[in-house]
């Protein structure tokens, strides 16, 4: 059995840069395979390699029952129902997600609306997984710079 990657196609270097984040399949995939029921560890190791997507899979409360514990039956029985709310989202996540290529772009063109929509249902941080760079800068800029960290970048500290 192979388990070598089937090799890419170089990109054309004419071509303008894709609008969507390197990081755009793989965090469809981590979702795909994520099991949430009864699997703390699973939650957990999710969180730390896509802590900007987690808060939109996972409730508050169901993170803070991972990381202290529960401590009656009905803590279990209130992350049970955390537990099936957060699947929910997960499969509404990956269904948005699997579309979100077709919808953002249609013709080779940039469906700004559609865009405008995403960029202002999610935070910046989660918006890069989504989109490349450039587009989300378009749409939601950076956060300025603090001044001492701008000089030190310059050189003039």
């Amino acid at each position: 059995m192979n388990t070598t990657p089937a090799p890419t196609a170089p990109r054309d270097p004419n071509a303008p840069p894709s609008p969507f984040s390197d990081q755009l399949k793989e965090l469809l995939e981590a979702l795909e395979c994520l099991y949430i029921r009864n699997n703390t560890s699973g939650r957990r190791g999710f969180s730390q390699k896509w802590p900007h997507a987690a808060p939109y899979v996972f409730d508050e409360e169901l993170t803070a029952f991972d990381a202290q514990g529960v401590e009656s039956d009905d803590h279990r029985a209130r992350r049970k129902e955390l537990e099936k709310e957060a699947e929910k989202r997960r499969d509404e996540l990956i269904e948005f997600l699997e579309t979100l290529e077709a919808k953002s772009v249609h013709d080779g063109m940039l469906q700004v609306e559609f865009v405008r929509d995403i960029m202002m249902r999610y935070r910046r941080d989660m918006l890069l997984y989504l989109y490349a760079v450039h587009i989300v800068d378009k749409f939601v800029p950076p956060p300025p710079v603090p001044q001492a960290e701008s000089e030190e970048a310059q050189g003039q500290v």
